[in-house]
């Protein structure tokens, strides 16, 4: 998602100081050795930021000047890099879709923790809790964590965007309300899409994806 009206200035410095704040607490704390050490997670990492890049700018839809709504694709990004190199992935997506797409500049830091951030940390949490439940079961990480994490990003980033704008800038939030509807048009799409990814990436190349363990679930 991008916004593309200017958001209100006590709502741009709260978010450009916790945007900030987690962005250099993911730069100094991210797992930059294991992407280094293997040259195809390189290559999948920076690729992924070239097709988000590409897919955001190409597949978004503006809505009525508000919104431009695309598919996000941050659960993938999650279970296949974990969380610190997925927000950081998301994070130059959306400079490169805002230059593009010309959308509100000053909305980067706000759109980055709405449509990044929050259900990155969503996909984390339902990730931490099925593996505590330590059932053996291929199906509960594709399907459980990859399928429905996808289903909880549009409705994340969407609840979030309203939940905010309906603080911080009352006036927005009547025509943002008539259009939510569209972000449950994204709910079962980004969910398929996701659990097919991460299903296709933890059958063919385990080893790339961070958060799956080949051993535990086909032992």
């Amino acid at each position: 998602m991008n916004l593309l009206l200017p958001i209100p200035t006590l709502l741009f410095w709260l978010s450009s100081a916790c945007a900030l704040s987690i962005l250099l607490w993911a730069l100094k704390t991210a797992a930059w050795h294991k992407l280094i050490a293997l040259g195809e997670r390189q290559h999948m990492w920076l690729g992924a930021i070239a097709l988000l890049s590409l897919g955001w700018t190409v597949m978004g839809v503006n809505v009525q000047g508000t919104l431009r709504l695309h598919p996000m694709l941050v659960t993938s990004l999650t279970l296949v890099f974990g969380f610190r190199l997925a927000i950081l992935a998301a994070a130059l997506a959306i400079v490169v879709t805002t230059f593009f797409a010309y959308a509100s500049w000053q909305a980067v830091p706000f759109v980055w923790l709405v449509s990044a951030c929050l259900p990155a940390t969503t996909t984390y949490i339902l990730w931490r809790a099925i593996s505590l439940t330590r059932i053996q079961n291929l199906f509960l990480y594709t399907l459980g964590v990859g399928f429905v994490g996808g289903l909880l990003t549009p409705l994340v980033t969407g609840m979030s965007t309203l939940a905010l704008l309906w603080l911080f800038q009352f006036e927005y939030w009547p025509l943002l309300w008539h259009n939510a509807y569209l972000f449950l048009l994204f709910v079962f799409p980004e969910g398929f899409i996701n659990g097919m990814i991460v299903s296709a990436l933890a059958v063919m190349t385990p080893h790339l994806v961070r958060t799956y363990d080949d051993d535990f679930y086909l032992k």
